[in-house]
């Protein structure tokens, strides 16, 4: 004896497939419990996602507050530099600062009428001595 199966021999050993069948019960109480998982997690899952939901908008809401808060701060600064630029002191001084203008002196006044027509209490006029000397 060699320790080598004799192939001649007629009582050979032949693997055959097994098979091995469902357990029905097993499988529908495996299913069962799954699905009971799934139902009793349900809740916490829809109460996160909603609290994350709420999470977001809450930092957009933040964001649009400040964004907001900004708004009014440059809003008040503009209305602040408006009503300084529409001064005529600080147009004056603009003026003679970056333009190099100066004020005219009264003989360099001249009043011009647009409509000899119109009411004279609404037309600009110039001193009463700088009106004379330049009208003559």
């Amino acid at each position: 004896m060699t320790g080598e199966p004799d192939l001649t021999d007629s009582r050979q050993w032949r693997n055959r497939s097994l098979v091995r069948e469902t357990d029905e019960h097993r499988l529908r109480s495996l299913w069962r419990t799954l699905l009971g998982v799934v139902i009793a997690i349900a809740p916490t899952a829809v109460y996160l996602v909603q609290q994350n939901e709420c999470v977001k908008i809450s930092y957009e809401v933040s964001a649009l507050e400040e964004a907001y808060e900004l708004l009014v701060k440059e809003e008040q600064k503009l209305r602040a530099d408006r009503t300084e630029l529409e001064s005529l002191t600080e147009i004056e001084r603009w003026a003679s600062r970056e333009r190099g203008l100066r004020q005219p002196t009264p003989e360099e006044v001249v009043v011009v009428r647009a409509d000899p027509a119109g009411p004279p209490d609404l037309l600009a006029r110039a001193p009463r001595h700088a009106n004379e000397g330049a009208l003559h």
